[in-house]
């Protein structure tokens, strides 16, 4: 709700004679009480009889409503309200009961991931043009504000601790989505010491249910420091927001509270797991994110279902960030110019005519080249645009191709694997699906290649390439597999004996596998010839084989599937594959991606990736 401040201070700006009354439950009144944002409330539950509610809302006579949730209740409400004008997002099968819709942007038939504060901002823009008034131009920075009682109520509790809130760092280790996205207490417990230790005082804010309250006891009962629980108050809402707004610094989980302390120009620390950081991007500056990439997130799913990997940041992690933070530096925050893409620290936005999306960095440089929206893309003759030092390629298609191509180039970079910054895209629906579409992306900068190699990895992969190939005449096939149990053994001898067919001698396989299925390989190597296929252990040699490598073979979807194909495409390496779930120019030139299902299909491979080898050209999608 939060994130909705700055399309509210929009509404309120662009209508300042209009009778503004926001209608929300006692937590959403609380969180805006003392703004003036609002005219009037409407305090409403989910428990209240919706049909006596709705004679309430007639008896008001209100001109327009703004729907900023998208539940099906909350449009059949206003229907039932009888406001002549009802705006929101087509969603929810709830078309019907709204005058203006508001279509949300889906790709590839699924809701786009964009920033709910972009979310709220594009909604309520088009929701003020509906009302025949021209959008006030504002930050999109989010605000809150409190009351003279929350200000004595935190004067008198800091007084009673004794606590200076110039060294007040606050931790809300808990959060509403589930305990999947729960830093561990005994971390937050470490971390508390550390703070400590600095001179600061270390005050923990949980909800008072029996989840985060256990929470907060484990904290306190492993901490070796005082640490403060506002579970042993009753302060409000209110007194929270004020806390949060002296404090020097907070560290939190993804949730609520740390949207307060961005509202307030609190230094933040904010840890994520499994959730998608890019649904609460914001920009705010003052801010550090920190996750780490697992093979199965952003799973968005409350109970963990593996080992809560995605949780797995180390103290000395979050307390130099902290440390970081608390020294006003946040090196995280640098423009999009000046560094390689990171897909979750990256946000894009609607395009003007709700087409598609946009890069955020890269939106005032499309508006200003006339490429904001998707008739102006194809009215433009531009096919790249340098700007900035950016080169931008522009890409329009008589069919859904733009779509698609983003779609491949997005999901691979949310992968680690290198590909173009995925900048734009746009698409127009006809009768039969999509009509037309476009893409604009951004080559990276071939620095992204050599980050994903160190000096030792390299070294690695020479010596074992000179030690299985001095006079390098040989061509060496990486098969990359960790189940065996299934179709792996197959696909190795029958990877072994097409090989054995097109390059008779001069060749080698390396499977890259674990020590648990040597008796495959002894069973594969008794199958075909011993000399040709070579055990080489565990997927952390992965880097190093794959330089080594002159074609990657992965037989099936693995849970080192993306790493592969990323670091095949880093150094370009071709791959070839009996599954890949998106087809689409991803790997943008430097990867073969083939999808198999029988051995001519592999033959046929395996024949293009030495073909193109020794002709020179560039790897490519067959």
């Amino acid at each position: 709700m939060i994130l909705a401040s700055p399309a509210l201070r929009q509404l309120r700006q662009s209508c300042p004679d209009a009778k503004i009354t926001f209608m929300a439950n006692p937590i959403g009144k609380a969180i805006y009480q003392g703004s003036d944002l609002f005219d009037d409330w409407i305090i409403y539950n989910k428990k209240d009889n919706h049909r006596k509610v709705a004679r309430q809302l007639r008896t008001l006579k209100f001109d327009a409503v703004i729907l900023l949730v998208n539940s099906f209740r909350s449009a059949l409400l206003m229907k039932l309200a009888g406001i002549p004008k009802r705006i929101g997002y087509n969603r929810d099968g709830r078309k019907f009961l709204l005058t203006d819709t508001i279509n949300t942007i889906k790709i590839n038939g699924r809701h786009a991931v964009i920033s709910m504060h972009a979310y709220y901002g594009h909604l309520m823009q088009l929701a003020i043009e509906s009302l025949g008034t021209n959008p006030a131009k504002i930050s999109n920075k989010m605000e809150l504000t409190t009351t003279e009682n929350d200000i004595l109520n935190t004067d008198k509790l800091l007084a009673n601790w004794n606590i200076d809130p110039q060294k007040l760092i606050v931790f809300v280790p808990g959060g509403a989505f589930g305990g999947s996205k729960w830093w561990p207490a005994d971390k937050f417990a470490a971390l508390a010491d550390k703070l400590s230790n600095d001179g600061y005082h270390i005050m923990l804010s949980c909800a008072p249910n029996e989840p985060e309250r256990k929470v907060a006891e484990q904290i306190i009962k492993k901490a070796n420091c005082q640490i403060y629980n506002l579970l042993d108050t009753k302060i409000d809402l209110g007194t929270l927001k004020e806390i949060t707004n002296r404090c020097r610094l907070m560290v939190s989980n993804d949730t609520g509270p740390c949207h307060i302390a961005a509202a307030f120009d609190t230094p933040l620390v904010t840890i994520f797991g499994p959730t998608d950081p890019r649904w609460t991007a914001t920009g705010y500056k003052n801010e550090i994110r920190l996750r780490i990439d697992v093979d199965c997130g952003p799973c968005q799913k409350s109970i963990c279902q593996t080992d809560h990997r995605c949780m797995n940041i180390d103290v000395k992690t979050v307390y130099d960030a902290a440390c970081q933070v608390l020294a006003g530096k946040f090196a995280q925050n640098k423009s999009i110019f000046d560094r390689t893409y990171q897909a979750y620290n990256e946000n894009h936005v609607p395009l003007k005519d709700n087409s598609g999306l946009v890069h955020e960095d890269f939106k005032t440089i499309l508006d200003s080249n006339k490429l904001g929206t998707i008739e102006e893309v194809f009215q433009s003759e531009l096919t790249t645009l340098n700007e900035n030092n950016i080169d931008l390629t522009i890409e329009r298609f008589e069919s859904a191709q733009g779509v698609k191509e983003f779609s491949a180039t997005m999901h691979y970079s949310c992968n680690g694997i290198a590909t173009d910054r995925p900048v734009a895209f746009g698409q127009e629906t006809g009768l039969f699906g999509i009509k037309r579409s476009f893409v604009i992306s951004q080559k990276q900068p071939p620095e992204i290649y050599a980050e994903m190699f160190d000096n030792k990895t390299l070294a690695t992969a020479q010596n074992l390439r000179k030690h299985f190939d001095p006079d390098n005449k040989l061509t060496i096939f990486l098969f990359a597999a960790e189940d065996f149990q299934t179709n792996g053994l197959d696909w190795l001898i029958e990877t072994a004996a097409i090989v054995a067919q097109n390059k008779k001698d001069d060749f080698k396989i390396i499977v890259l596998g674990s020590d648990d299925y040597s008796h495959y390989f002894q069973k594969a190597k008794s199958l075909y010839l011993e000399n040709k296929i070579l055990f080489m252990g565990t997927t952390q040699q992965l880097p190093a084989m794959i330089q080594m490598a002159d074609v990657g073979i992965l037989p099936a979807i693995t849970p080192t599937k993306s790493k592969f194909i990323a670091l095949c495409s880093a150094c370009q390496k071709p791959v070839i594959t009996t599954l890949i779930g998106y087809g689409a120019k991803g790997t943008q030139n430097t990867i073969i991606i083939e999808k198999i299902n029988n051995k001519n299909q592999l033959a046929t491979a395996l024949k293009n990736c030495q073909k193109q080898g020794k002709t020179g050209k560039k790897w490519r999608k067959m």
